[in-house]
């Protein structure tokens, strides 16, 4: 990725340093695998990236078999991450 994109969602390129490697807790698997799958379905204005689209996620879930509790609790762990993908953007948009 360029560094005019990644400046775009508030990073550098030293934010992506590979450093050590992150481990996903088998609990979280399936929402960072969502969430890794929904890098190009967020929605943007005049102000920048403001949320996912989740017609998309919606999509995607209902094609993955889930009882009506996880599909709930799936997207509830959704939620957490895009609320902290947008405060680390925003984030990074303010220390310019």
């Amino acid at each position: 990725m360029d560094s005019k994109t990644l400046a775009m969602f508030g990073f550098e390129a030293a934010d992506l340093d590979e450093g050590e490697p992150v481990e996903i807790w088998p609990d979280n698997e399936q929402a960072f695998n969502l969430f890794s799958r929904l890098t190009t379905q967020w929605r943007a204005g005049a102000g920048g990236l403001y949320g996912l689209d989740y017609g998309v996620a919606f999509s995607m879930m209902d094609r993955m078999a889930l009882t009506p509790e996880q599909y709930d609790a799936l997207e509830a762990d959704m939620r957490i991450m895009e609320d902290e993908a947008l405060a680390t953007m925003i984030e990074g948009r303010d220390d310019e």
